[in-house]
């Protein structure tokens, strides 16, 4: 894979050639990074086709990629450990999807931990109030729901909430409807983001 990696390259053409990273990270200043979990013996056929995808709790090697305004600036291999997430936590719809309309083909899921300023009750009231207000007006959004820790049962887990957001496509991810709208002011100090394709399981 990094032998084809290019500087400059957009997040849109990664994804297109290489597929959802396995972890995602918000560095800030509009800035990211995606990590690609290294498939060993990616010659080796039997490899390739037994291979499982990384999950919780392994410990591997993998390809970082930082992207800097949706391209991509830098590589390194690295190490990284799955994270194991379990959050008990109280949902807040904002948008929901649009009846009649296929279920979108792309789900986010971004869990943040909240700036050191914040207490979990104004977390929950910028986030509510102003936050998810401006983000929401976004038309390309077919849903989006916050969902906040809640202390009382889960005293002790590292993020402080998570979003579920759709879209259409992964295209439609990085467009804003209404250039009039502005972006909202992040309330969070770290962000991992998982891009997700549901699948109907019959």
């Amino acid at each position: 894979m990094k032998d084809n990696l290019k500087v400059g390259q957009s997040t849109l053409q990664v994804h297109k050639d290489w597929g959802e990273p396995d972890l995602r990270k918000d560095l800030g200043q509009n800035s990211e990074l995606w990590s690609y979990a290294r498939r060993p013996n990616s010659n080796d056929i039997a490899a390739t086709v037994f291979y499982t995808s990384t999950k919780s709790g392994d410990e591997s090697k993998f390809l970082d990629l930082k992207f800097t305004n949706g391209k991509l600036v830098s590589w390194a291999e690295t190490e990284h450990t799955m994270p194991a997430i379990v959050i008990v936590s109280r949902q807040i719809g904002i948008r929901d999807f649009d009846p009649g309309k296929p279920i979108p083909a792309v789900k986010r899921f971004g869990v943040l931990r909240r700036k050191p300023e914040l207490t979990t009750d104004t977390l929950a009231l910028t986030w509510r109030n102003d936050h998810a207000p401006l983000f929401a007006a976004n038309d390309y959004l077919r849903r989006y729901y916050i969902n906040l820790t809640d202390r009382t049962y889960a005293p002790d887990v590292p993020w402080d909430g998570y979003a579920d957001i759709w879209w259409d496509d992964f295209a439609s991810t990085t467009r804003h409807s209404d250039a009039r709208v502005p972006l909202p002011d992040s309330d969070s100090e770290q962000v991992m983001y998982m891009f997700m394709t549901p699948t109907v399981v019959v």
